[in-house]
């Protein structure tokens, strides 16, 4: 509420405060109703904030309208978010469009925006797999100094995953929330999307698409989304390369060794036959195929040396849906 101007506030005349001087009860009565302290005013209304804001700086999503609130996600300048409500103790309540996440952001880091088109993502959105909650540390390792806590509720925003300790048998994979605020990627599990954003590129006739960001897979007709499903690619330093890339061969019944990565053969020691519906695009031994031996509840998280796995039911449907010459397009 803005304040009335000064022409309209209450003003003591000579005249009344002579009235009062002389004891005048009627005057005096008046002068103190007018002094009396204003009715609180009433809430903000909607128009009074903008709907849509964006920082113009990084800064951080929080559990809470002050510093000490847990970060949720780091955010970069100009992702737009959707405002809740007004700003209190200087942060404004906010969703992030895309995984419809709640948080407070600082208010002097934001500025009004447009509504945004079809909400895009830069971060792996996810809960803790465990009812107790998660804890987050200042290095990717068990031994470091627990910094936050987080509830199954929450959902954390996951900037870049970083190689760390292997907690779990070949799997180095730590989600950064942001500098020195880590969690073991195997304690979270993505959260329920609608649908994965259209990429930037796209292809005439049918091709996939692989989003790295959000670990999925899906397949599209021009621009048409036609069925996507989770995948798990390359885990940190063995990332499955950004770009487009036609299906080179396919192979029915597939056996996979570390002899297959090209530059990258040395790095690893592995061999696994009968691996199914294998499709090979690019170099080094990238492929879409099935991941049999894969805990099915951890898809959507990276953990391969450079290839997409899949589900075995999700494998057979890429298998049909794919051809040799097929443009595989991964993006973030």
């Amino acid at each position: 509420m803005t304040t009335p101007p000064s022409s309209a506030r209450f003003r003591i005349t000579r005249r009344r405060f002579a009235f009062a001087a002389l004891g005048g009860a009627a005057a005096a009565l008046r002068v103190g109703s007018a002094l009396a302290a204003p009715a609180p005013p009433p809430p903000m209304p909607r128009s009074a904030f903008p709907p849509w804001v964006a920082p113009h700086r990084l800064t951080f999503l929080r559990t809470g309208p002050d510093d000490k609130g847990r970060v949720l996600a780091e955010l970069a300048p100009f992702s737009p978010l959707r405002v809740l409500a007004s700003s209190q103790a200087h942060q404004y309540p906010i969703e992030d469009p895309f995984s419809h996440t709640r948080g407070w952001v600082e208010a002097a880091a934001l500025g009004p925006v447009s509504a945004p088109g079809a909400p895009q993502s830069a971060h792996w959105w996810g809960r803790a797999v465990s009812a107790e909650g998660l804890v987050a540390r200042a290095e990717p390792s068990t031994q470091a100094p627990v910094v936050a806590r987080y509830s199954e509720a929450d959902a954390i925003g996951i900037a870049r995953w970083v190689q760390g300790e292997e907690v779990v048998w070949d799997d180095p994979a730590w989600g950064e929330v942001t500098q020195g605020l880590y969690v073991y990627g195997r304690s979270l599990r993505p959260i329920e999307i609608e649908a994965p954003p259209m990429p930037a590129i796209t292809r005439p006739g049918p091709w996939i698409g692989i989003n790295r960001t959000l670990q999925v897979m899906a397949a599209y007709e021009d621009n048409r989304l036609l069925f996507w499903v989770r995948t798990s690619t390359g885990r940190p330093g063995w990332e499955t390369p950004l770009g487009e890339f036609p299906i080179a061969w396919r192979v029915p019944n597939a056996t996979m060794d570390s002899r297959t990565l090209g530059a990258n053969a040395a790095r690893a020691n592995y061999r696994i036959e009968n691996i199914k519906f294998t499709q090979y695009f690019g170099g080094d031994g990238n492929a879409i195929h099935e991941n049999w031996w894969k805990d099915p509840d951890t898809f959507g998280l990276p953990s391969s040396h450079g290839c997409a796995g899949l589900h075995p039911n999700d494998a057979i449907r890429f298998w049909k849906f794919g051809h040799v010459g097929m443009p595989v397009v991964v993006h973030a």
